[in-house]
């Protein structure tokens, strides 16, 4: 049995009763995971991302378009979902929100969080393209 690739970046942001996670795996593959709590247990829904959808959220983040969405599938026959991401900001008392949501799950991220994203999609962009 193969071994999963490992985790080569983890980064986690809390909002209240919220979580995104952001996953850079070795083999250059980035997750998308959106937790919500639900009294004392978590819900999580992952999104594989692709370079072309990473690309889309950099640009909302760079603030060269408000939003974005697209709709990613995966898996094959029965197996396959499609999921609709959306990306958008939204002018609030400290700035510029970013909103990133997946089905029922959103997840604000604070200008700083913001930047910390835009590296974390940066670096995991160019890690994808070296031969290591």
């Amino acid at each position: 049995m193969d071994k999963p690739p490992k985790t080569v970046v983890k980064r986690s942001f809390f909002g209240k009763g919220n979580c995104f996670k952001y996953l850079l795996y070795a083999d250059g593959v980035v997750f998308f995971h959106f937790g919500v709590e639900k009294g004392k247990e978590w819900t999580w829904k992952k999104v594989k991302m692709n370079d072309i959808e990473l690309g889309e959220v950099l640009l909302v983040l760079e603030g060269r378009q408000s939003d974005a969405s697209f709709y990613h599938s995966y898996g094959e026959g029965a197996e396959k979902q499609t999921t609709s991401i959306r990306v958008n900001t939204k002018e609030d008392s400290k700035g510029k929100a970013l909103f990133i949501g997946v089905k029922e799950l959103n997840k604000s991220f604070t200008p700083g969080e913001q930047r910390v994203l835009e590296a974390l999609i940066q670096h995991s962009l160019v890690r994808a393209s070296l031969q290591l």
